[in-house]
């Protein structure tokens, strides 16, 4: 399973863009899948088809996003989509809610902090 990440703080210009580790490529998936065929005894595809599906029917890109991600949502994400056990669904869902409204939390604090000691004078 290859982690997929999204992007934190440009969420609005790109939402549905995933990103793949930067030392991937198309030819490496390539390669990762025909090894995958041949432990599962399946045929290939010719790696150009699998090229022009790739790039046509998914939105990935291979390079570090220009922002941060953090590897707790991001797998958690991937578990709320990749997981069969819908209960595994569901506490991934919840563990994530949680986690965003402590990371919210501790924004705010930090907000807070920061804006505080601004008032106090530089002695």
């Amino acid at each position: 399973m290859i982690t997929r990440y999204r992007s934190h703080y440009s969420r609005t210009k790109n939402s549905c863009t995933r990103y793949l580790p930067q030392h991937l490529n198309i030819t490496t998936m390539y390669l990762l899948y025909t090894e995958w065929c041949r432990k599962e005894n399946k045929t290939t595809v010719k790696e150009s088809y699998n090229r022009r599906i790739f790039v046509n029917e998914f939105n990935l890109k291979f390079h570090k996003p220009h922002s941060v991600t953090y590897h707790t949502c991001d797998r958690l994400n991937n578990m709320m989509i990749i997981s069969p056990d819908e209960e595994v669904k569901r506490q991934s869902k919840t563990n994530l809610t949680l986690h965003q409204k402590r990371v919210e939390a501790i924004k705010q604090t930090k907000n807070v902090d920061t804006s505080y000691g601004k008032l106090i004078p530089a002695k």
